[in-house]
């Protein structure tokens, strides 16, 4: 056998392990990729072919060529079809999904093998097949058939409606899988050149360099799959789908890299690139406000979880979910959804803040107060503090309103606001109990120093006129207060007697104060007020 046979032969069984082994490991690969299947039965139809090839070079006559053509032809005419299927998998073409036209792409393929195989009785695949008489090592020539004819330019329609696809992606795919749709050009194309350069006679000794070629592409493909992640998770329909998306996406393996993001991510995390492809997910979100933090959020968030982080000077609230990547019930990745809640928070906490707050004068409107006045006087139980309760009316209020209107009315009760604001300590809580009557919870605070807060409060409102555009308006108030120990007494018992102090009050001249005692309803004297002034 000649040397450079020899040589040729070893080359081609290379090719032809290489794609037994990417057949089994596509077969066995959990992916969510739909094609792959289609890449494992091109594999095996693949290495038929060259096996076959490879042990028709090692025949010693024309019936053992004949034989190994056979054996070739098992697998030489789905090559193309399959990888034209393989492809339209890749690039997201969901025709190519069809069963239907799955059948259909298979039949000149099946009828060419019939053909071949008996092609005695008719001779359309090949007329005749003979031994060349030039050559030390036994090599055949044929004089193709009908049926041949249809049978490359089928192949060759497959090749180029391959490269078509893949073309048309490689203008508007990511970065990322570029490397990847060039491993699968090459694969198409180069094989296609080694046929074109064996039909018109330019290769060595005649013989079909395409099983050599396909060590090349092979290889190619091994490189992809097992260091790019070719076949992992593909950019299936992406304009149409991943793209379009308003919610950023993130797409993890099974060792919690990332494979893939959408355009919406990336704005959202602004390290995201090409470059980050197969990054760690903690690695990737180190240098994001939040740390740690948010990667425990995404490793434990099965209902929605809120981020917040500051990107270009704003405060932005995102939503985030994860959820796995399922093939055949087993988890191959996860997916990462970040969702911009901004606006729904902004709106949700406008919601809030409404139902909690009095909307002219921005304190605490009376079902708020009495829920946050219970919550509190609830945990100061366990201690024992005293609780105080003060309640004041502006007096003559309806006065107001009739001899200035409404507009007046209302700027009066923001200004009582105001200066009550000045008085309220840390811990104390003011609401609007209705109309122009205002309430104000103290802690740790006993019915007199309850009693001397409120008249600083009384003397400061009477001693600020409101001041309009061409008078000074005097206001006054009257108070009721009553106090107990938190645990002791009830909200509501406190707001009754603190009420009945406070129409003992306006009974009583107004702009005044009355100490709800045990002894009943004691009216804070002038001289006391002296005395109690700051």
């Amino acid at each position: 056998m000649d040397i450079y046979i020899a040589n040729y032969i070893v080359i081609v069984s290379v090719a032809g392990a290489l794609n037994v082994l990417l057949g089994l490991y596509a077969w066995f690969k959990k992916t969510s990729f739909t094609g792959i299947r289609i890449f494992s039965a091109m594999s095996f139809a693949s290495s038929f072919y060259i096996f076959g090839f490879a042990m028709e070079l090692g025949s010693v006559s024309l019936e053992e060529i004949k034989f190994w053509i056979q054996v070739e032809y098992i697998g030489l005419p789905f090559i193309s079809p399959l990888c034209m299927i393989m492809v339209g998998h890749f690039v997201g073409a969901e025709r190519f999904r069809s069963k239907r036209l799955f059948g259909l792409l298979m039949v000149i393929p099946v009828l060419s093998v019939l053909m071949l195989y008996t092609n005695d009785d008719h001779h359309l695949f090949y007329r005749t097949i003979y031994l060349r008489g030039d050559m030390a090592t036994p090599l055949a020539d044929m004089v193709f058939g009908e049926w041949y004819v249809i049978h490359g330019s089928y192949t060759f329609g497959c090749i180029v409606v391959s490269g078509y696809l893949l073309i048309r992606r490689l203008r508007n795919i990511e970065a990322a899988y570029r490397a990847q749709i060039i491993v699968m050009l090459a694969g198409v194309f180069l094989p296609m050149i080694g046929s074109f350069l064996y039909l018109v006679s330019l290769t060595p000794y005649g013989m079909d360099p395409v099983p050599v070629i396909m060590c090349l592409t092979s290889g190619m493909y091994a490189w992809a799959v097992l260091s790019n992640g070719m076949f992992t998770i593909t950019p299936v329909a992406r304009e149409v789908i991943f793209e379009s998306m308003r919610d950023g996406v993130l797409v993890l393996d099974e060792h919690n890299r990332l494979v893939d993001y959408n355009s919406a991510a990336a704005l959202m995390l602004r390290t995201l690139g090409a470059s980050t492809i197969g990054t760690p997910l903690s690695s990737l979100w180190s240098s994001q406000p939040g740390g740690s933090g948010a990667i425990d959020a995404f490793d434990e968030a099965r209902e929605e979880q809120i981020l917040r982080w500051r990107r270009d000077g704003a405060i932005y609230t995102y939503g985030v979910r994860t959820s796995p990547i399922l093939r055949k019930e087993q988890p191959i990745g996860r997916t990462i959804i970040l969702t911009d809640v901004t606006e729904r928070t902004a709106l949700e906490e406008q919601l809030r803040y409404m139902a909690s707050m009095d909307g002219l004068t921005r304190i605490y409107n009376r079902s708020y107060f009495m829920h946050e006045t219970k919550e509190k006087m609830a945990s100061a139980s366990y201690t024992g503090r005293f609780v105080s309760l003060i309640l004041l009316d502006i007096d003559y209020f309806k006065r107001i309103n009739d001899g200035y209107g409404h507009d007046i009315g209302d700027t009066a009760l923001v200004h009582v606001v105001n200066v009550c604001r000045g008085h309220v300590p840390v811990d104390g809580i003011l609401g609007r109990y209705g109309g122009e009557e205002f309430m104000l919870c103290l802690f740790g605070y006993s019915l007199s120093q309850s009693g001397e807060l409120a008249e600083r409060i009384r003397l400061d409102i009477a001693g600020h006129p409101l001041e309009l555009s061409d008078a000074s308006l005097t206001l006054s108030a009257s108070f009721g207060i009553a106090s107990g120990t938190a645990g002791q007494i009830t909200l509501e018992e406190l707001l009754r007697r603190a009420d009945q102090a406070l129409y003992t009050s306006k009974a009583g001249g107004r702009n005044c104060i009355h100490l709800a005692a045990d002894e009943g309803n004691i009216r804070l004297e002038m001289g006391q007020r002296e005395l109690l002034e700051p």
